[in-house]
């Protein structure tokens, strides 16, 4: 019985150290391509207001077809509804995906044909395309 516990007990600490070596890898990766968009020659740096609160900033380099999206005090929706970031070649907007509530930092990428990126309010799970009119719009660089 106790060797049982014991190895109950071993599987869960592995488990637990797995997935908290993971996290830490995601994290690390996730900061290195931050600081590689911030630190490209070509970072363009913009800053938008929301129209009902909250604002916008985001670094773009089309060299490392990258872009950072940093939110700040984002209106609290409904759970009806979610924030969507999208890039926008000519007319064209493409998913960028939801803005979870309380992430602060989005990272996105295949923006070098992109003209702007845009922020709409749309139904909970997103939608294929915009639904309603942005509420911030920067441009790509």
């Amino acid at each position: 019985m106790a060797l049982a516990a014991a190895a109950v007990l071993t599987a869960v600490s592995i488990g637990g150290y797995i997935t908290e070596h993971n996290q830490n890898s995601e994290l690390r990766a996730e900061r290195a391509a931050v600081l590689t968009v911030m630190s490209s020659d070509d970072a363009a740096f913009g800053t938008t207001a929301l129209s009902g609160g909250g604002t916008v900033q985001m670094v773009a380099s089309k060299s490392s077809d990258s872009a950072v999206v940093l939110t700040t005090n984002l209106p609290k929706l409904s759970d009806a509804r979610v924030y969507q970031l999208w890039t926008v070649i000519g007319d064209s907007p493409t998913s960028a995906g939801i803005i979870k509530p309380g992430s602060d930092t989005i990272m996105m990428t295949s923006i070098k044909t992109a003209d702007m990126m845009a922020i709409t309010v749309e139904p909970a799970g997103g939608s294929k395309q915009p639904t309603t009119k942005p509420i911030a719009t920067l441009t790509a660089a």
